[in-house]
């Protein structure tokens, strides 16, 4: 079988010549290459800006936090709000120079140039934190009750006792007015339960007599007998006998007929004696 060779194509073939180019053309389109490119950033960074504008809008203006420290809330408030901002209470706090319910401090402070909406945290005085105890004597005790809130101080014990006074009248008060005192603390009142309060008056118009006698332990022995009976023409009766400590405030609730004599001792030295 005849073998086919294959064919070759030996015709020698010219190469094209490599064209050369010069420096100053090769710069040229290096800078044409650079300047496309800065003009593509240019591009995106306005696309992108325009984009914020569009979902933000224009930037506010910028406006000074007015000077509003030592004012009420209500016209700092007011100032803050007629410059364009927004005024939250962050925060309470007790200062002597400032008076209760004005402005303390501000965040940001007064003066800084900010953005006009921004909101302002403001600091609000309490006032003192010690307050004077008020005359309360002759008041109604919802008066007194009143008072004593506006103050921040608070009702402590109020037992009623029978006077002349009429029902729910102070009697006394404990400690007494123009006492310093630290907010919150409490304030003891006397109260009139009118001239028949404690009365139980029997069949027979016999009347018993129900009243309640406090006793403060005096400095001395550190165990001191306290005592507290109720002497009448029929017998002596005992409402409390024990050993108590110094500076102890002791509470002996008694009764007894109209006219017996109560009577109180410490280590046997009367302290107190009335009749009922």
């Amino acid at each position: 079988m005849a073998q086919v060779q294959p064919e070759y194509d030996t015709t020698p073939r010219r190469r094209r010549p490599v064209e050369r180019v010069g420096l100053g053309e090769f710069a040229v389109a290096a800078l044409r290459g650079l300047a496309g490119t800065a003009i593509a950033i240019v591009l995106v960074i306005a696309l992108v800006a325009g984009a914020m504008l569009a979902a933000f809008g224009p930037a506010a203006p910028l406006v000074t936090v007015p000077k509003v420290i030592g004012q009420p809330v209500k016209s700092a408030q007011e100032r803050l709000e007629s410059a364009h901002l927004k005024m939250i209470v962050a925060n309470y706090d007790y200062n002597t120079n400032v008076k209760e319910g004005s402005i303390i401090s501000l965040s940001p402070y007064e003066g800084k140039q900010v953005r006009a909406g921004r909101e302002v945290r403001a600091t609000v005085s309490r006032g003192s934190r010690t307050v004077k105890a008020p005359d309360l004597i002759g008041l109604s005790l919802s008066e007194a009750t009143g008072k004593l809130t506006d103050l921040d101080l608070q009702v402590g014990t109020a037992p009623k006792q029978a006077n002349a006074k009429s029902d729910g009248t102070i009697l006394r008060q404990e400690p007494a007015e123009g006492t310093v005192l630290s907010r919150k603390a409490k304030v003891n009142l006397a109260v009139s339960g009118g001239p028949d309060f404690g009365t139980v008056q029997l069949e027979d118009g016999t009347k018993f007599l129900f009243r309640t006698l406090t006793v403060t332990v005096p400095q001395g022995k550190a165990l001191q007998m306290v005592s507290v009976y109720v002497e009448s023409r029929d017998e002596e009766k005992s409402f409390l006998d024990r050993l108590c400590r110094p500076g102890e405030v002791v509470k002996a609730d008694f009764y007894g007929p109209e006219g017996a004599r109560v009577r109180a001792k410490i280590e046997g030295n009367t302290i107190f004696s009335q009749r009922l």
